[in-house]
């Protein structure tokens, strides 16, 4: 008899969720050196697979294998985004969540040690507010912003002071995470601007990008989804995007490059895919001494 197509796919799932147990995914990390501007190489910061990483990999290894949550999220899904955007969908749900990098790879990419303690963090676009536990630890005082009403509401459950989206241009702060909003807003420039009008002259910023580059503004269908300002980074190669950004993007801006890595985008997965994968450029910047407001 004939297999079904869901049993197929469930066996694929099962050998490919086996051969990523088995592998330490260094190549998700890697850049080839030689093909960034010899100005900036020595700002890299090498990171690899850590525990913290490989806990959130067992999550979505099991919440993937939930046959139950993940039928009722199939059938669920369709009926919710009638309604309402993916992003509310995975917020009430509470499903989707986000992995960019982990507390140690963190300290690392902004060189402090682990009882570092800083006074604000300002996490721009925080979505359920995973990606911002990992560097609350850190911080005395947590302001979050975010678009989606049901993220809002995760966000408040865990007491981060949640700003309007204009309210935090009205502040200052020591660190501002950018992380993975630069391709989902419609006025990047605009943003990275008011980024640096609102970080202390010593504070520092870390800006997410994805590779590559595919702007989609998901609130702004009226447009097709693409953002009123373009960011000049088409590239080739994760590689030149990295050049593109510093040279094109946040040096106009007014911005030094400090350090900067490549990280696996992890987002948990579904029925038929564990977790889902796209790659990161983590860029940590400082307000450039040429460009004091």
């Amino acid at each position: 008899m004939r297999r079904s197509r869901l049993t197929e796919v469930m066996l694929e799932k099962q050998q490919l969720d086996l051969q990523h147990r088995n592998d330490n995914h260094f190549y998700w990390y890697q850049i080839r050196m030689d093909e960034i501007d010899e100005t900036e190489r020595s700002k890299f910061v090498q990171l690899n697979q850590d525990e913290q990483t490989q806990n959130f990999l067992d999550t979505c290894y099991n919440k993937s294998d939930a046959f139950l949550l993940q039928f009722w999220h199939a059938l669920a899904v369709p009926v919710l985004k009638m309604f309402m955007t993916q992003t509310n969908v995975n917020g009430y749900l509470d499903r989707g969540s986000m992995f960019v990098f982990s507390s140690a790879q963190f300290r690392s990419l902004m060189s402090i040690e682990d009882d570092w303690v800083g006074d604000s963090l300002l996490d721009l676009g925080a979505g359920d507010g995973k990606v911002t536990d990992v560097m609350a630890s850190h911080f005395q005082r947590i302001y979050v912003t975010e678009i989606a009403t049901q993220m809002q509401k995760q966000l408040i459950r865990k007491k981060y002071n949640l700003l309007g989206l204009t309210e935090w241009t009205h502040h200052k702060f020591e660190v501002i995470s950018c992380l993975n909003l630069l391709d989902r807003c419609d006025k990047p420039l605009t943003l990275l601007q008011n980024i640096r009008q609102s970080v202390k002259e010593n504070g520092r910023v870390i800006v997410a990008s994805v590779y590559p580059y595919s702007p989609y503004v998901e609130e702004n269908s009226s447009s097709n989804y693409k953002p009123s300002e373009s960011l000049d980074i088409t590239a080739s190669s994760i590689e030149e995007q990295i050049n593109l950004m510093v040279k094109n993007v946040f040096t106009p801006s007014g911005f030094e490059l400090l350090t900067f890595s490549r990280v696996p985008y992890l987002c948990e997965g579904d029925l038929t895919t564990s977790f889902y994968i796209l790659y990161d450029i983590v860029f940590v910047l400082q307000p450039s001494k040429q460009n004091k407001s």
